[in-house]
């Protein structure tokens, strides 16, 4: 994945791999540097918001999680994904969205 975002470190897809690759290892805060450079690229790619957020969830950064979700949805307010989670997250939390 290094070697692919060396040639081309405007892609957002291979950030968005990194993150899951780093999550798998356990690397949180590699893995969330990676899923930040991913929509920083591309706004609009919501997967990696609604993973980012669930990640965060995972992890017990519940607050987190729903902030994540909430600049995902700014900026695709039809993803009806992140919409379901913010609500499932909120819910878990005792609070209404």
């Amino acid at each position: 994945i290094k070697k692919a975002i060396s040639l081309d470190d405007e892609d957002p897809d291979y950030y968005f791999s990194q993150a899951h690759i780093l999550e798998k290892l356990d690397r949180f805060t590699e893995s969330e540097e990676a899923y930040k450079n991913a929509v920083e690229i591309d706004p609009f790619l919501w997967e990696a918001y609604a993973d980012w957020a669930n990640m965060n969830f995972e992890a017990g950064l519940k607050n987190e999680a729903i902030s994540i979700l909430y600049e995902g949805i700014e900026y695709n307010p039809e993803a009806h994904q992140l919409l379901y989670r913010l609500s499932s997250y909120s819910h878990s939390l005792g609070n209404l969205v």
